[in-house]
């Protein structure tokens, strides 16, 4: 066992060198890619060589086939060469946001900082820029590589909830495919985005939940929650859970634990409060966030976004609270269906049930709420990917394709434009920015999100049918 530990280590060791060293002598001179010379490039590069051969290490630990130890030591290769490429690539997202934030709080003190009201993150996520920012290494950087260790933790959940569900180890296979799956690279190496953090809380409340340990599940449901208010959508299977039980009469969620969640969001998120800075500015970000995505060029596909064309106007806010109201009235008929067969019908729920029911809430909200970013379908691909592993039928593995695959199409094109707009205002983004961006309804969006919305809706009508068939039509 030591000596393949020791010949595991050493190999994904060579291949993290080599794609290093590659890189330096292939693209030195060329400006698409990052240069050793690069201020905090040598951080960067240690950092993922440290977090990926790490991870490939435990994930092939009690491997012993060949074919899968180098099918995964590709893959992590595959990973670790795709997030160097793109090491030094500015979003957007970077460009008008993070980068100023940063540069903010560089000049700030620590009260001034966890006061200032310039970010539109919540308190704790805020906390590591304000940390970055004082640190002699470029804040994109520590920014990426943050995202890259709950990437990696949101694997390795993922591999234990379908252990979970199937009751048998894994390949570790799985764990390297979702380190290349092109939507998760793209959020985190391209846009800097954090999504893999508040995905990594939730996944480990869903296993948790499934081992019927309510104290655990409760604590990290409410770590998600204090990252990002989109944790919220995970709610809705706890309210069925708290009902439901298994075939032997265990019940997975219990009712007296339930004060445990809001405590982590709270206690993690008031420090601002001691530093001066009012209640209303430190939790009233999270209406923020959940209502920000007012241009449709980052909208998520639905047929909300054919509505939401003119900011700004009645008929943009009567849409809104129309789909909002619809979202609402259709989760509410669901979970009333859920709930009734649960405790009526003395329904019981086994593992695939409740991944099934989470996934189908999860389509359904994202399908109709308004005002949704495409980049926060992070959680519900993995959980896509979670059941479609977890049945292995042809069906559910086809819609995981079909989705993964057409967000990942929008997110791609998204920041394609998103590169063209930043090089035009030379990577000073601005008012011309934004009138670019309100005149795309016409323009850009309304022609390619037809096909993204089509899909999306099919894959929603099928597992729709499926909800028919086993909670409605069902004797």
């Amino acid at each position: 066992m030591t000596a393949k530990r020791i010949v595991c280590g050493t190999l994904l060791g060579i291949i993290a060198m080599f794609s290093l060293f590659s890189i330096i002598w292939l693209f030195m001179e060329s400006v698409a890619f990052p240069k050793i010379t690069d201020e905090g490039l040598w951080f960067y590069v240690s950092a993922l060589f440290l977090l990926f051969s790490t991870a490939g290490f435990f994930a092939l630990i009690n491997e012993r086939n060949l074919r899968t130890i180098a099918t995964v030591c590709v893959l992590v290769f595959l990973s670790f060469f795709l997030r160097i490429v793109f090491a030094n690539y500015q979003s957007f997202d970077w460009c008008l946001y993070l980068n100023k934030w940063c540069g903010e709080y560089r000049d700030l003190g620590l009260g001034a900082a966890l006061r200032s009201t310039t970010s539109n993150y919540v308190p704790l996520y805020n906390y590591f820029l304000i940390f970055f920012s004082k640190l002699p290494i470029y804040d994109l950087y520590l920014i990426k590589v943050l995202s890259f260790v709950f990437e990696v933790l949101s694997a390795w959940a993922v591999v234990k909830i379908v252990s979970k569900v199937t009751n048998k180890r894994q390949s570790p296979i799985i764990f390297g495919g979702l380190l290349v799956v092109p939507f998760f690279l793209i959020d985190s190496t391209v846009f800097a985005q954090c999504d893999a953090i508040y995905t990594f809380f939730g996944l480990m409340g869903i296993y948790y939940m499934l081992c019927k340990k309510s104290i655990p599940s409760y604590i990290f449901f409410g770590l998600g929650l204090a990252i990002k208010f989109h944790a919220v959508l995970v709610f809705p299977i706890i309210l069925v859970l708290l009902f439901a039980k298994n075939k032997q009469g265990e019940r997975y969620l219990n009712w007296k634990y339930l004060w445990i969640i809001p405590l982590p969001f709270f206690i993690l998120n008031c420090v601002p409060l001691f530093a001066g800075k009012s209640f209303a500015n430190t939790f009233g970000i999270y209406y923020l966030q959940f209502t920000q995505a007012t241009d449709m060029v980052w909208m998520s596909p639905n047929p909300s976004v054919p509505f939401l064309f003119n900011r700004f106007t009645s008929a943009n806010t009567a849409f809104t609270i129309i789909f909002l109201a619809l979202t609402a009235v259709l989760m509410g008929a669901v979970l009333g269906i859920v709930i009734y067969q649960v405790i009526k019908k003395k329904r019981t729920l086994e593992y695939r049930d409740i991944l099934f029911l989470m996934l189908f809430m999860q389509l359904l909200t994202i399908l109709f709420i308004p005002r949704f970013f495409i980049r926060y379908n992070y959680f519900l691909i993995l959980l896509l990917i979670i059941y479609a592993l977890s049945t292995l039928k042809k069906e559910d593995l086809m819609c995981a394709l079909m989705l993964v695959t057409s967000f990942t199409f929008i997110l791609a094109t998204v920041n394609s434009f998103d590169a063209r707009v930043l090089e035009m205002e030379n990577m000073h983004p601005g008012h011309l920015f934004r009138k670019k961006i309100w005149l795309l309804p016409s323009e850009y969006s309304s022609s390619w999100t037809y096909l993204p919305i089509t899909i999306f809706i099919c894959v929603f009508v099928w597992y729709a049918h499926k909800f028919y068939r086993a909670y409605i039509k069902r004797p």
